[in-house]
């Protein structure tokens, strides 16, 4: 991925857990869902903590994560599933895949508003 895709996809993540760029004093900053307005660098692609946060949000929505590596862990796939809750039975699957397991993750959750 280039440098610009990588920046819309952390954009794009943290409007997803509800954040919102601001500017105060011409420096870029982060207004949070509680109203705080914080200067986090927000890099869920190469921050594992940060990436668990989109994982939750998706989550609350009905996805569920599955992340498989290859037998040497360097090629990540990821997928988003839905599954109804009164069925077993997979109903729409979202798969992403790099050999970074962050950008993985973000790949196959933006694939569910594809």
């Amino acid at each position: 991925m280039t440098p610009e895709e990588i920046q819309k996809l952390r954009d794009w993540s943290a409007k997803k857990i509800g954040w919102e760029r601001v500017y105060i004093d011409g420096f870029p900053m982060w207004k949070l869902p509680q109203g705080r307005v914080d200067s986090i660098y927000w890099v869920p692609d190469t921050n594992l903590n940060q990436c668990f946060m989109l994982v939750e949000k998706m989550r609350e929505k009905g996805f569920y994560l599955h992340l498989l590596s290859d037998k040497d862990g360097y090629d990540f796939t990821c997928a988003f599933v839905s599954i109804p809750k009164d069925k077993f039975s997979l109903t729409e699957a979202f798969r992403g895949q790099d050999n970074n397991p962050a950008l993985a993750i973000l790949k196959a959750a933006r694939a569910t508003e594809e």
